[in-house]
């Protein structure tokens, strides 16, 4: 059985987690969002001064600041996910992560 270790320097480490731990608040956030507002506002719209959230093509009614939560939330999905990759493998080239397996178990 192959063993795997991670090695982090202190920097990758803070910047790792700090990544992996907004990324995890935003996803929870937009979640949250969904079920409280009943929908997001990505796929919402807005008339005349009203807003509304969509969610399978059912809309309801929220308020502008619920509408502007939901829909910073739903655009920095867009940009937490692609940077968790980009991100380690930024650290990886930096050599701030490194990774070890021992196909040997030794």
């Amino acid at each position: 059985m192959a063993k795997y270790s991670v090695r982090y320097t202190s920097r990758g480490r803070w910047i790792w987690t700090i990544t992996v731990i907004l990324t995890i608040i935003n996803l929870i956030s937009i979640m949250a969002g969904y079920v409280i507002l009943g929908g997001d506002a990505y796929t919402g719209e807005e008339k005349e001064n009203k807003y509304f959230v969509n969610s399978h093509g059912k809309y309801t009614e929220v308020t502008r600041a619920q509408w502007i939560y939901s829909y910073i939330h739903c655009l920095l999905f867009f940009v937490n996910v692609p940077a968790v990759p980009i991100i380690y493998f930024w650290l990886r080239a930096k050599g701030d992560i490194s990774q070890r397996i021992d196909r040997l178990g030794w």
